[in-house]
């Protein structure tokens, strides 16, 4: 049988800057995946963000893909492409999904697709992407 050493004399855990950056890139990712805190409406939203291909385009996080990145940007205002602004809401959220060429984020192009969603499909993903967004 080994006997261990008394706890003051154990050495401290060095770790390589590279597993420290593995290590917050986990936990970055399993983060990213969300908590829908039980909200059914927010996990279904965020399957149907999935299979319709939202996600492809747009991050949940703050970096911009082919559309503009969602994290965080609830209550925030946003400038179109003609100039005007409006702020991040629900209505926002909808008129996005329902009407995408009607509001074009300033530096991206209108190549957001017009999607075929029930009320209640739109009702789940607002609720997803009012999670994500900070809402």
């Amino acid at each position: 049988m080994t006997r261990r050493r008394p706890t003051a004399e154990r050495r401290p855990i060095r770790l390589s800057v590279g597993a420290v950056a593995a290590a917050l890139a986990a936990a970055a990712v399993l983060a990213s995946c969300g908590d829908d805190g039980g909200d059914p409406a927010v996990a279904r939203g965020r399957d149907i963000a999935q299979d319709v291909g939202c996600l492809s385009c747009h991050s949940t996080g703050t970096s911009d893909g082919l559309g503009p990145g969602l994290g965080g940007i609830w209550g925030s205002e946003r400038t179109f492409e003609d100039g005007t602004t409006a702020v991040v809401d629900e209505a926002y959220l909808r008129r996005s999904i329902r009407e995408p060429d009607a509001q074009v984020v300033d530096g991206f192009m209108p190549i957001m697709p017009r999607l075929s969603l029930t009320d209640a499909e739109l009702d789940d993903v607002v609720a997803y992407l009012r999670d994500v967004t900070g809402g």
